[in-house]
């Protein structure tokens, strides 16, 4: 906060600005980097496909000097309840990670034709320091599936898990999932 004392005919002002997070962008510290596999070899990338290349997306209102990226990955015996996952990552100067985590959410569901199964959640996961939107949808183009999302100032991510599960735990899976693959730019 920024603060100015004003004296004017004997009567004091005091004037403050507050900075604003959205009305700039912040320093790029963070990138998604996928490995070829997850959370210490539970998912390896699915055989045949490869992780897509980092696409430099258009500068928004939200989002500069942004990549993306999609990748699918299968599940070992180790993996649990998910089978598959594919997983959608941004990175760049973010702003609104709110509006992000939501939009990443829908963008995967397709909204238009969706039921959700479970209504959407935001869960905070224990030694996460964002917020996890979840929920569990189902279409005729796609199945059921279970959509976790995060956003932070440099990173955004979407996990699809299929089959589908409970928020919870989706959300404790995309946490170690983002934890594998968020890496400092400098590293």
């Amino acid at each position: 906060m920024t603060g100015v004392l004003v004296v004017a005919g004997g009567a004091v002002y005091v004037a403050a600005a507050f900075d604003n997070p959205r009305t700039s962008f912040p320093t790029a510290t963070y990138k998604l980097v996928p490995p070829s596999t997850l959370v210490g070899g539970a998912y390896r990338l699915k055989e045949g496909t490869f992780v897509e290349p980092a696409k430099k997306l258009y500068d928004a209102e939200d989002r500069k000097d942004a990549k993306d990226f999609r990748a699918t990955y299968t599940g070992a015996a180790k993996a649990g309840a998910f089978q598959e996952l594919t997983m959608r990552g941004l990175y760049g100067r973010l702003k609104n990670s709110t509006l992000q985590r939501h939009d990443m959410v829908m963008d995967a569901t397709i909204a238009n034709e969706k039921t959700v199964v479970v209504p959407r959640k935001e869960i905070q996961v224990a030694g996460a320091n964002v917020v996890f939107s979840c929920e569990t949808a189902s279409s005729q183009s796609y199945g059921t599936k279970t959509v976790c999302a995060w956003a932070d100032e440099n990173t955004a991510g979407c996990v699809e898990f299929k089959p589908h599960s409970s928020l919870e735990q989706a959300a404790a899976e995309t946490s170690r999932i983002r934890d594998d693959m968020r890496k400092p730019i400098d590293g």
